[in-house]
């Protein structure tokens, strides 16, 4: 369901192959499930472990891309497919 959201999050929102993160919550928000980034602006970790695991998979990468700020995956380790200043994700498979 959420490797689905985030294609569809990628037409409505994103460019080229990808979506912010800041613009992939808010399109979660606004039309499959009541998120939010926590108080320090990072993923919550119950959604950043399900992006984690789809990393582990091979299904998408979670990139820094551009200006927009890095955003944090709460109480994920740091793993390949995960950039260090991660902002946007992006659709491998």
């Amino acid at each position: 369901m959420v490797y689905q959201s985030i294609r569809l999050a990628i037409e409505d929102e994103g460019a080229e192959d990808r979506v912010t993160i800041v613009d992939y919550v808010g399109w979660l928000r606004d039309n499959l499930l009541l998120v939010e980034l926590t108080d320090d602006g990072n993923v919550p970790s119950p959604l950043a472990r399900v992006l984690f695991n789809l990393v582990r998979d091979g299904r998408i990468r979670i990139v820094e891309r551009g200006d927009v700020g890095a955003v944090g995956l709460n109480g994920v380790p740091r793993r390949e497919g995960i950039d260090k200043e991660a902002n946007s994700i992006g659709v491998v498979a």
